[in-house]
């Protein structure tokens, strides 16, 4: 960021700052050390340098040990401590840890399946600024999986992912207003939500703004930018535009 890219030199300033006693840059030393997996004491300094920086309360340095016992590096193997420290991550306000125990809580990984906790992690996640656990926590409230469903809180987090980047959401976001899920029905909106998806890279989206321009769907017909939609679509691998575009230009 900002300079040319210097493992080795980012290497001597993270251990400049460990050595000075800072917990970030021994997160960021254990983090060199456990990438360096041919070496066996490599893999025991990035243990020793984790454990320190959780010594001193660092949410990195939680996420980073309890990575070594659930992985076994520099340290045998040991998947209760682990799970405990990644407790323990989370409190700390660690978005990594809260997304490792809502996928432990969700699938049994570790402790027994519960839904509840796999959603206030996603839920923490989220609101920590995760665009994927928005997405997910959408998707939860819409299936009413470990929470009451609410197709409006459901639009609420798709809603909030899509405006932070998230292509899927750009594409629920859209489908809800379409096809009212949690708001009233507005193919506009959904057409405008599509648009962004599509000025994202959705394949499919391109194809699906085309052929709403081809047929007037939340908008006004327009040829012109249906063509422009479906060359988009064609170009980028749609065999539905490919079609779509092909039927546009024979008639």
């Amino acid at each position: 960021l900002g300079v040319t890219k210097d493992e080795k030199l980012a290497f001597l300033w993270y251990k400049k700052g460990a050595e000075a006693d800072d917990p970030l840059a021994m997160c960021g030393l254990a983090n060199c050390y456990s990438r360096s997996n041919v070496n066996t004491n490599n893999l025991n300094l990035a243990y020793s340098w984790y454990k320190k920086a959780a010594d001193k309360n660092s949410e990195g340095g939680y996420y980073g040990l309890a990575y070594c016992y659930n992985e076994g590096i520099g340290i045998p193997q040991d998947k209760n401590k682990a799970f405990e420290l990644y407790k323990k991550a989370a409190s700390a306000g660690n978005v990594n840890a809260y997304l490792y125990l809502a996928y432990c809580y969700k699938t049994g990984t570790n402790t027994e399946i519960n839904d509840f906790k796999a959603f206030q992690m996603y839920l923490n996640a989220a609101n920590a600024g995760s665009t994927d656990a928005m997405s997910y926590v959408a998707y939860l409230y819409q299936q009413g999986t470990g929470i009451t469903q609410s197709y409006s809180s459901a639009l609420k987090w798709y809603t909030k992912a899509a405006q932070a980047g998230n292509i899927p959401s750009m594409v629920n976001t859209g489908i809800s207003h379409f096809y009212g899920y949690g708001t009233e029905i507005n193919k506009s909106e959904a057409l405008k939500w599509y648009i962004e998806a599509a000025k994202a890279g959705d394949v499919d989206m391109m194809y699906t703004v085309g052929k709403y321009y081809y047929l007037g769907i939340g908008t006004e017909v327009n040829y012109t930018s249906a063509v422009r939609w479906l060359q988009n679509g064609s170009k980028a691998g749609s065999p539905d535009a490919m079609y779509l575009l092909g039927y546009c230009l024979e008639y």
